[in-house]
């Protein structure tokens, strides 16, 4: 599918914005990925969030859930063209090329704003690409360049550094249980208690027999103390393992740590992206 041109994304202000109203340059449909292309919905700012692959959208759910993490724009434009050009010149290699008269505007994975006001500039890469495909090779050091003359720092991710599959499953996961979040506070209190209180007295029992005796002891709908543990681990009020799922058997309610003492003390913002 032919994306739209240049104009036209500068037009609709691609690259440009914050929050919601970010508007990545490339979107889904625009163009071939590396494998199946996502849409998500940012916990964050409640945007859809384009990617070229899963692995990219994978990345996406470990910032989302980042409590560094102020915001990501993905697909971020390096809308400086001439800049770009300019260093393709001095690196002595071809600036890449459109079919027609527009500005070919490379683009970086991920734009991540920290809490902390620093601004890195992430692209994901497969490994085999940065070792057998040498022109793939001077565009990521001219991505390089372009945003140390910004100012920015420039990080290359590769498939080789990303947390395990399961990891990044469980990430997945988490991300979606906080998608559409309506409970009331007191749920997760009740939930965070119960499987706290038990901790206390040395309980060895599997996680998810817990969870659901915790449905039975609160009269919650089946799963509902699931889907709430989920949240408040995506929230780093309990810390766990993700390399084993909550729901294997082998889980068990000492691989949890609680980081709150008392559950009255979880708030409202506490379970804020």
């Amino acid at each position: 599918m032919k994306g739209p041109s240049y104009k036209s994304k500068i037009k609709q202000k691609r690259g440009y914005g914050q929050g919601v109203e970010y508007i990545p340059w490339i979107k889904v449909g625009e163009f071939s990925g590396r494998g199946n292309s996502v849409r998500s919905l940012g916990l964050k700012h409640k945007r859809e969030h384009h990617f070229h692959s899963n692995k990219e959208a994978e990345i996406f759910y470990i910032f989302d859930l980042s409590p560094e993490v102020e915001e990501i724009r993905e697909q971020f434009p390096l809308l400086d063209y001439e800049l770009a050009r300019n260093i393709a010149e001095e690196m002595g290699i071809s600036y890449p090329s459109t079919k027609n008269s527009d500005p070919h505007i490379l683009t970086t994975d991920f734009f991540v704003i920290y809490k902390s006001g620093t601004q890195i500039a992430y692209t994901f890469k497969y490994l085999k690409e940065l070792s057998d495909k040498p022109r793939k090779l001077e565009l990521f050091e001219l991505e390089r360049r372009y945003w140390k003359r910004k100012g920015i720092e420039f990080k290359i991710i590769t498939d080789k550094n990303l947390p395990s599959r399961k990891e990044r499953l469980a990430y997945k996961d988490l991300h979606a249980s906080c998608q559409n979040n309506n409970y009331e506070l007191t749920y997760f209190q009740n939930v965070y208690a119960f499987l706290n209180q038990k901790a206390e007295h040395q309980n060895m029992e599997c996680l998810n027999y817990l969870l659901r005796e915790s449905d039975k002891f609160f009269a919650y709908s089946p799963g509902t103390s699931l889907r709430l543990i989920k949240i408040l681990i995506a929230r780093r009020l309990i810390t766990t393992d993700l390399n084993i799922l909550i729901t294997d058997e082998n889980k068990l309610l000492t691989n949890l740590k609680f980081n709150v003492d008392y559950a009255t003390s979880i708030s409202e913002s506490d379970l804020a992206a």
